[in-house]
């Protein structure tokens, strides 16, 4: 269970390291990854094609961390830009949320 969320500012790094993750969804997988020096981006692969997807919020929450943005529309994976929590972890999973409703949660594999 998670506890409170605590916010790390802007001009802190998240202590998680560097990671790259595979995530699956229904038509197949994508690769994040996290820079363990430069947070304010995440790195999205899918097919060869990369995207930035921008962090805007690092929060912190035990052993847990969570870098929180707005997604671009990134053919076959999301229809539209949205706002993502990435929730890492021992089970990393990426929230995607659409006018405050959460549209689809991909877990790593």
């Amino acid at each position: 269970m998670m506890g409170k969320w605590y916010r790390i500012g802007d001009a802190e790094t998240a202590l998680l390291g560097e990671h790259s993750w595979e995530f699956s969804f229904p038509d197949g997988t994508y690769e994040l990854t996290v820079s363990a020096t430069k947070q304010d981006d995440i790195l999205v692969e899918f097919l060869g094609e990369i995207k930035n997807w921008h962090v805007h919020l690092k929060e912190q929450s035990g052993d847990l961390f969570k870098l929180s943005g707005m997604a671009v529309w990134t053919p076959r994976i999301l229809e539209t830009g949205c706002w993502f929590e990435l929730v890492v972890g021992p089970k990393p999973e990426i929230s995607y949320w659409i006018d405050r409703v959460i549209y689809r949660t991909d877990l790593a594999v």
